[in-house]
């Protein structure tokens, strides 16, 4: 028996492995969508303060009390886009998140009052969590059952060096010290997250309804007793089942607490 053929791979796909990059082929919206996203909330995330130091008559520790209140007030939107992840699916959701982030930056540029700053900030958190609420998820579908760790570790990645340059990007706008050139960032984050929910949204093989394995995605009828079952877990279920589990909120608490020391630095 003639053994097999196996063709060489790429130099790409060496570099990929040797990396532990998993196969970007065909996936380069959900890609940049990510790496606009990081870009973008590094680069807020740097100079949001100043920002309305600058361009409103608030004093710093005006600016500051309205940007925390208006994240105080985003706190419980993860119980609510929980539920629209079930409705919409995450591809959906993600796309609206950034859309949100966009119309919060839009905001930002027309705040001269406290009230004002509350507001859009809280827009912009809302934004924000919706687009990691749903990321995670939606690179499920993306792996598609296929180097999902890697995936994972990929997008973590990807985060990080975004925040990291977006604030390096940040520091130059603001040596700039103009109005006018802080103004015209935020208008290039408004586009680039507009941008970003459209690479999302036409996303193809990113839909709940497709299985990785391409079977029919029309569910099985469950039996009488199966779906009394169902029905019976789905009601001990829900977020009371998860806040009795002691660990959890625990875990939540420190990852906040880690974040809002990550976004104080």
């Amino acid at each position: 028996m003639m053994p097999q053929y196996s063709p060489e791979p790429s130099a790409w796909r060496r570099i990929q492995t040797a990396w532990g990059l998993p196969d970007l082929a065909g996936k380069g919206r959900f890609v940049t969508a990510n790496l606009i996203d990081s870009l973008g909330n590094g680069l807020v995330m740097a100079f949001t303060v100043v920002f309305f130091v600058k361009t409103t008559s608030l004093s710093l520790a005006a600016v500051g009390a309205a940007l925390t209140i208006g994240q105080l007030l985003a706190l419980p939107v993860p119980l609510f886009i929980g539920r629209l992840l079930d409705k919409y699916g995450p591809r959906t959701v993600v796309a609206a998140g950034n859309w949100t982030s966009a119309a919060g930056f839009i905001g930002f540029l027309f705040s001269h009052a406290a009230w004002q700053i509350v507001l859009w900030q809280f827009v912009v958190q809302l934004g924000s969590t919706a687009f990691w609420m749903g990321n995670s998820p939606l690179t499920v579908l993306v792996a598609g059952g296929v180097e999902r760790a890697r995936w994972f570790g990929f997008v973590r990645a990807l985060r990080n060096v975004g925040v990291g340059f977006g604030g390096a990007a940040s520091a130059v706008a603001l040596s700039i010290g103009t109005v006018a050139g802080l103004q015209a960032v935020m208008v290039i984050n408004v586009v680039t997250f507009a941008v970003a929910g459209c690479l999302v949204i036409t996303l193809r093989g990113a839909d709940t309804s497709e299985t990785a394995g391409g079977g029919s995605a029309e569910p099985k009828p469950a039996e009488p007793e199966q779906a009394a079952g169902q029905t019976t877990g789905q009601a001990a279920g829900g977020y009371r089942t998860v806040l009795k589990d002691t660990r959890w909120p625990g875990l939540r608490a420190s990852d906040r607490a880690v974040s809002g020391q990550r976004g104080g630095l």
